[in-house]
């Protein structure tokens, strides 16, 4: 893990994503970079961190530590590749007008990450009641209809993301 890495992930959120935040900003802010990393990841941009479960969501303390020692160092924003940037613009065409809303960044990358982590090689079509019932009824955190929703919009833009 790198610093190099914190600003390369800085660069695909400022440039890529159109987000401008720092780690150290706040706390939505750690959890809005946080979930984006994760769902950067997901969609095929090479990134250094393994991300876990958190009581909200995917959490990588990697990514957590790389933010804070990036502080001691001047900013310094590498370009993008074109793939990164096509990912990039797929990424927020499916999390428009979403791209920083914290609710909505939960949902999605909780969905991905227990869609991914509890149910493997099953095939999503076999899932969708199951993940429905797991992100919804289960956790009481999102509605049915919102969980119902972001599954449509991942199956429109990125269907990978639940493959």
């Amino acid at each position: 893990m790198s610093v190099e890495s914190y600003w390369r992930l800085r660069s695909l959120l400022k440039c890529g994503l159109g987000v401008d935040r720092a780690y150290q900003d706040n706390l939505e802010s750690q959890m809005i970079i946080q979930r984006l990393a994760f769902l950067l990841s997901e969609t095929g941009v090479k990134l250094p961190w393994s991300f876990g479960w958190n009581i909200r969501g995917p959490f990588s303390t990697g990514l957590a530590g790389d933010a804070f020692h990036a502080v001691r160092v001047k900013e310094k924003l590498p370009r993008l590749e074109d793939s990164d940037k096509k990912i990039c613009n797929r990424l927020r065409s499916l999390l428009q007008p979403d791209v920083e809303d914290s609710y909505a960044l939960e949902l999605l990358s909780s969905l991905v990450y227990v869609r991914k982590n509890m149910y493997g090689a099953l095939a999503f079509s076999h899932l969708r009641t199951r993940l429905v019932k797991d992100l919804a009824v289960g956790r009481n955190a999102f509605s049915t209809d919102n969980v119902e929703d972001f599954m449509d919009r991942v199956q429109r833009t990125i269907p990978v993301l639940l493959q």
